[in-house]
């Protein structure tokens, strides 16, 4: 929390030493001044360092076709468009995230997108996301997540409905009967496949050995959203994907593809939003650029952009155009030895993304090490003047505020023989590394809020056993493992996802286990139950 300076009036002895300590606006940042002679301090103690941030409004609308909408057909299009101002003044850069207002967080599940707000031109100040909402009832809002110099700021929610409906694709009836002569009991059970509302009416049963005489009739009781696998037949792309990443690369509300394939190059696949692509083609720099990806807005004109990392030392910055095509950036920054993964946050709290790369220390070196690049807003990168050290090589990262004091930490996954290390950021691009989650290996984490309590916990299927391991996130950088029951019970695999499969409003786990997928329904408190649907892959 942000609060006012200290007010003293203090008397101090001469030649004798003192430690004052002075809160300053920055959270959790104390200035230390050692006094030899004798003074009387009186008033409000501030600091030259200290900043006085600029309070802001975010105001969000909700249009449709241009127009302002509280009521939609399915299917079509919705914009939300958040201003956020200072005073009369747009303010730019910085992270806008639009949320379910509903929800007591705006985590995971509950988060619709983050944007950027623009930097220049007509629209500058504002941040947008298009999307096709689902059917019925919702309410959003847009929370801007405050900068160095501005306050942070959230919306009024905006209600909006969308109407229709969707037939089911199957309905299916089972009876159960229990008991014997004399204290007989039939019950039924009503199926319906596809994203549709529950079944509502009545039940009859018929003896059909009687005319199918009405024995009775029996009312529906409340349903309980399942998940089940569909195959969608359709004239998939040939392109043998290794990694992608979900981005509306087009602006036309329809999630798409940017895919790493088998080859080594990248590819990108426009969504007809049918569960069918167009493939654009793979225009997107030199061979050499084989490594993972990142897409963020690197240059705040709210179009996605990619960064590329390659085993040749270097990050290639691809800036979107707004049509699922890119234009290399003139400038790319430089790399170390042998990246092994990239993320993307804004790390030092000016409102740009910035990247975040793990890389070997050296050629001759078993250690790791975390570079920052703070980015300027307009697709260049400047690297930050220290690294954090590791004990060795990660295989991936995920920024995150675990310690609940606005600052991006970070949590690394296949850190050796330690697992899952902690990092807590400082707000300036350094980090204080924590005591490693016991049983990770070369686990691959998830961070998400399971327990709905706002704060990050980290889940991950544990090395050797492939069981599933949750670390509630306290809000302090600290973490408590679930008990392995039920969770100790569930074999998952490396490979995790993190949605609400069932609808409930809780976050659930989408596993990979060699060619099967699966879900793990979340109970809400950490722990989760196996779902009976599975898909299996060729």
């Amino acid at each position: 929390m942000n609060s006012a300076p200290w007010s003293v009036c203090l008397s101090i002895p001469a030649r004798k030493p003192l430690l004052i300590f002075s809160k300053l606006r920055n959270p959790g940042r104390l200035a230390a001044l050692c006094l030899m002679f004798a003074i009387t301090v009186c008033g409000a103690w501030t600091t030259a360092s200290a900043q006085t941030k600029a309070a802001t409004t975010t105001i969000l609308a909700v249009t449709s076709g241009g127009s302002a909408v509280t009521t939609v057909a399915s299917g079509n299009v919705v914009t939300l468009t958040a201003s956020v101002n200072a005073g009369a003044t747009p303010v730019t850069p910085g992270q806008v995230n639009f949320c379910d207002a509903s929800a007591a967080h705006c985590t995971d599940i509950h988060l619709l997108g983050t944007a950027q707000l623009i930097q220049s031109g007509p629209n500058a100040g504002t941040a947008v996301l298009k999307f096709r909402p689902g059917i019925g009832s919702h309410s959003y809002k847009a929370v801007f997540l405050g900068t160095n110099t501005n306050t942070a700021s959230s919306s009024s929610p905006s209600a909006l409905a969308v109407t229709g409906t969707i037939p089911p694709l199957a309905t299916t009836v089972t009876i159960n009967q229990t008991g014997k002569w004399g204290a007989y009991k039939l019950s039924a059970a009503v199926t319906e496949t596809g994203n549709t509302a529950p079944p509502t009416g009545a039940v009859s049963f018929l003896d059909t050995n009687h005319g199918n005489a009405v024995l009775g009739t029996g009312t529906l009781g409340a349903a309980t959203r399942g998940v089940n696998w569909t195959t969608v037949n359709t004239s998939a792309p040939s392109v043998a994907g290794v990694s992608y990443a979900v981005a509306d690369l087009n602006g036309d509300g329809i999630p798409d593809l940017f895919v790493r394939d088998y080859f080594g190059t990248y590819d990108v696949l426009l969504g007809k939003g049918d569960g069918t692509f167009t493939v654009v083609g793979s225009p997107f720099g030199p061979s050499s650029e084989t490594g993972s990806f990142i897409v963020g807005d690197f240059n705040n004109d709210g179009i996605p952009d990619v960064a590329v990392y390659a085993s040749t030392g270097n990050i290639t910055i691809f800036l979107g155009n707004g049509d699922g095509t890119f234009t290399i950036a003139s400038s790319s920054p430089s790399l170390g030895y042998n990246p092994t993964a990239i993320a993307t946050a804004d790390i030092n709290g000016d409102g740009n993304a910035d990247l975040i790369v793990v890389q070997q220390g050296s050629s001759t070196s078993s250690g790791g090490q975390v570079v920052i690049f703070f980015g300027n807003g307009d697709g260049t990168f400047t690297q930050a003047s220290s690294t954090t050290s590791l004990a060795s090589v990660a295989s991936s990262v995920l920024p995150a505020d675990l310690h609940d004091d606005g600052h991006v930490d970070l949590v690394l996954g296949g850190v050796g023989s330690s697992g899952v290390a902690i990092l807590l950021g400082k707000g300036d691009g350094t980090f204080t590394s924590v005591a490693s989650l016991p049983l990770a290996g070369e686990a691959t984490p998830v961070v998400a809020d399971l327990n709905n309590d706002g704060f990050p916990d980290v889940v991950f299927g544990a090395a050797g056993t492939s069981y599933l391991t949750v670390f509630l996130g306290n809000g302090d950088g600290t973490f408590t493992e679930v008990p392995s029951s039920p969770n100790g019970n569930l074999v998952v695999g490396n490979s995790l996802a993190i949605g609400d499969l069932n609808q409930d409003g809780i976050s659930d786990v989408v596993y990979s286990n060699g060619n099967t997928t699966g879900v793990l329904f979340g109970n809400g408190d950490g722990t989760f139950v196996q779902a009976p649907a599975t898909a299996t892959f060729p």
